[in-house]
């Protein structure tokens, strides 16, 4: 009897052994189809496909438009489009950098990274770019809109810079902190400049707004690269801390600080209401800046 029931414990080992390795093939079977599923969701996801796309470095473009001027599909997948490609198609665009472009494919989207060149201002009746250089006129016959049809529209915001060759010539070494200013201000802020323009003899940028017919306020701005940058001038020139100043011209107790002066801006005579708000040349020579005082002489 004892032989029976040791034979038949281990038929039914055997039998739980076999039980138990058809258990764990069928849990192969049954992860590898699910990862096959999980494979297939994901390809059909936009996650897998171009249309997740992240751009850094955007000043006029959006997204939608890098992955067009990329020469990408909304459903192309990321597994089979080249990074190279994309670099080069991007970097031949007019307003993109050369030499700008990073990108980076992985599982979770496409990322690129970019310089982008915009319209800025006008000067000489050139158009200048936040490169320092002048736009290619042939550029608005582009039969690409995101080219041709960018310049346009994107060329009537530049901001107009005074043009007097004997007292107005901006030195090409300006046009970088100039351009960076404009950038950082809002469409709104920067379509309230009337003019620009540069005294070179006294490192001068003035800011002209338009107060009423013929009648601008004029805000006097001196440029060092020691003691002011793009991040500085353009918050000066927001549309809240111009309101301020208008403000301070019609306070009756600063009336003495601001009188009115005539001069002509593009051969019109107009009334002008100016103080160096923002930078005041002292007569000891130094510069009184945000309530601090530097000597011209030092970098302190």
């Amino acid at each position: 009897m004892e032989q029976i029931k040791e034979k038949s414990e281990f038929a039914n080992i055997i039998k739980k052994n076999q039980q138990k390795k058809k258990n764990i093939f069928i849990a192969k079977i049954v992860s590898i189809c699910l990862v096959f599923i999980l494979v297939i969701i994901y390809f059909a996801l936009p996650l897998s496909h171009v249309s997740n796309i992240h751009v850094s470095g955007l000043v006029y473009y959006t997204e939608n438009n890098i992955r067009e001027l990329s020469g990408l599909k909304k459903y192309d997948s990321l597994y089979f489009i080249s990074s190279k490609e994309i670099k080069k198609n991007l970097e031949k665009t007019y307003f993109i950098e050369e030499d700008s472009v990073n990108v980076k494919i992985n599982p979770f989207g496409l990322f690129i990274s970019l310089k982008e060149i915009a319209p800025v201002f006008v000067y000489n009746n050139a158009i200048y770019l936040s490169n320092k250089k002048a736009l290619d006129a042939n550029i608005f016959t582009n039969e690409n809109e995101l080219i041709g049809e960018f310049a346009k529209v994107n060329s009537q915001k530049c901001t107009e810079i005074l043009s007097d060759p004997e007292s107005s010539i901006i030195p090409k070494s300006e046009y970088s902190i100039l351009s960076s200013t404009l950038l950082r201000l809002s469409e709104y802020d920067r379509q309230l400049i009337s003019y620009v323009d540069y005294d070179p003899t006294n490192y001068l940028y003035n800011f002209y707004y338009l107060i009423k017919d013929n009648t601008y306020l004029k805000l006097s701005v001196f440029n060092n690269v020691i003691l002011i940058d793009a991040e500085n001038l353009a918050f000066a020139l927001t549309s809240d801390k111009v309101d301020s100043y208008k403000d301070m011209i019609s306070n009756k107790d600063l009336k003495d600080q601001f009188v009115p002066y005539s001069e002509t801006l593009n051969n019109e005579e107009c009334t002008i209401y100016g103080e160096k708000l923002i930078c005041r040349k002292n007569d000891d020579g130094t510069l009184s800046y945000q309530g601090k005082i530097y000597n011209l002489d030092s970098e302190e």
